[in-house]
C-alpha cells in the first residue's frame, strides 16, 4: 500500500531539534561544547577576513549573510578564497599557502564533523523563531 506524501510529514517542536538530533543519534553527547568551539573559530576566521586586504568580494559576500554563515555558505567562502590573489599562492606540495584559506577549511571540517552542521542548522532556526518573530519594520498592533 502507497503512503501518500502527507502521511510522511515529521513534526517537531521547533526549540527541540537539537535534542531530536541527539535522540536519534545524529549528534555527540556534548554538541553544546563542541558547536561553541566551532562558532569561536568561525568569529576569528570572519575577523581575519575582514582584515584581509584584497578580498572585496569575499567580503562583500559575507556582508550579504550578515554574520550568519552554516556549512554551505563557509564552503562558498572557500571557493572566493580560492579563486582570489590569496588562492594563487601555493607551497612546495601544492597546498595553499594563505592562512585565511587553511583557516576557512578548518570550520568546514569542523561543521562536517559530527554533524555538527546539523546542529547549528537547528539551533538557528529555533533563534530565529524565538527572536525574530516580526521583522524590525513591522511592528505587532498593541490592540
Amino acid at each position: 500500500m502507497e503512503q501518500k506524501e502527507q502521511d510522511l510529514t515529521l513534526t517537531v517542536p521547533v526549540g527541540d531539534i537539537p535534542l531530536w538530533l541527539l535522540e536519534r543519534r545524529k549528534l555527540p553527547k556534548d554538541w553544546g561544547k563542541k558547536l561553541r568551539a566551532v562558532q569561536t573559530k568561525c568569529e576569528s576566521t570572519l575577523s581575519a577576513i575582514a582584515g584581509a586586504k584584497d578580498l572585496a568580494d569575499v567580503k562583500a559576500y559575507l556582508d550579504s549573510h550578515q554574520g550568519r554563515m552554516q556549512l554551505k555558505e563557509w564552503e562558498q567562502t572557500e571557493k572566493l578564497l580560492i579563486a582570489s590573489e590569496a588562492g594563487k599562492e601555493r607551497n612546495l606540495f601544492g597546498q595553499y599557502s594563505s592562512p585565511l584559506i587553511k583557516d576557512v577549511r578548518v570550520v568546514i571540517g569542523m561543521l562536517r564533523k559530527e554533524n555538527l552542521s546539523l546542529a547549528n542548522i537547528g539551533k538557528e532556526v529555533a533563534d530565529r523563531i524565538q527572536f525574530e518573530m516580526y521583522p524590525p519594520s513591522v511592528k505587532p498592533d498593541p490592540q
